[in-house]
């Protein structure tokens, strides 16, 4: 009889233990076990953080998990309120669709790297304004309705799983894009891999005049975030410095601009 009784009261202590705790946002504390964070309480827990009204500010970053809270799992309506947003940054939550920013009248720059993204459909509302997507580390493998994003001039989508030229060729109908990063990705491995990657990217996309290069012989550094921070810092253990035929942007000293053909490219 003891032995059941002391076996049922840790059976208690573990359900105890294992509950999740409260939060003043309504999901999870991380000490629980942890339920996504919405879209509404990430704004407000970044609004508590910065000291700032979302809905005013033109950047706005919701990353729970850097205030120590559960990811979010679901883009929802509340991204709507943003109004006044033009970079809206996502990255590292675990996002598999894009949705509910229909409302987001200024937004230039959207930011979803490290998530969990299959595709980029959900953006038709925003093609007006929309210019830059930055949606490296993702499991992306088709680019379908990205041919609305007429405005679009930078497309960053390294380490996904684009495998397929049908999918690229969707950009050759992006009159304004020019800034294309696809490193990682099993169509660039494979081609590189034949030193052919170039070439058959320029017979597709053959108005794309200005890339984005690591620097030679080093390695490509995003960030932690999967985006590129801002300012864009250097990987400390990079060198920087670069060769005399080529300069570096202001704001990305670890890129490289390249504006002639005359380089070997990695895209």
């Amino acid at each position: 009889m003891g032995i059941v009784l002391r076996a049922a009261a840790a059976a208690a202590c573990l359900v105890r233990w294992f509950a999740p705790t409260p939060s003043p946002f309504g999901c999870c504390a991380p000490g629980g076990l942890a339920m996504a964070t919405s879209c509404k309480d990430a704004i407000k827990m970044w609004e508590t953080a910065e000291g700032k009204v979302a809905a005013e500010s033109e950047d706005v970053r919701l990353c729970p998990i850097s205030l120590q809270a559960p990811v979010i799992a679901k883009m929802d309506a509340a991204l709507s309120g943003l109004k006044k947003c033009k970079h809206l940054r996502l990255s590292t939550n675990s996002i598999d669709k894009i949705t509910g920013i229909n409302g987001m009248e200024c937004l230039t720059i959207l930011s979803l790297g490290r998530n969990s993204l299959r595709g980029v459909a959900g953006l038709d509302a925003n093609a007006d304004t929309l210019e830059q997507l930055w949606v490296s580390y993702n499991q992306i493998a088709s680019l379908a309705g990205i041919e609305k994003l007429h405005n679009l001039t930078h497309l960053f989508i390294s380490n996904n799983k684009l495998a397929d030229w049908k999918e690229v060729e969707r950009l050759a109908s992006l009159p304004k894009l020019r800034d294309l990063l696809m490193v990682g990705n099993p169509l660039y491995v494979a081609h590189q891999a034949e030193n052919n990657w170039r070439v058959e990217l320029l017979k597709r996309l053959p108005n794309i005049k200005v890339r984005w290069l690591p620097a030679p012989g080093r390695l490509l550094w995003l960030g932690p975030s999967g985006e590129c921070p801002a300012p864009c810092t250097s990987r400390p253990s990079l060198s920087l410095s670069l060769p005399q035929d080529r300069t570096a942007p202001p704001t990305a000293p670890h890129l490289l601009l390249h504006r002639t053909p005359s380089f070997v490219l990695n895209l």
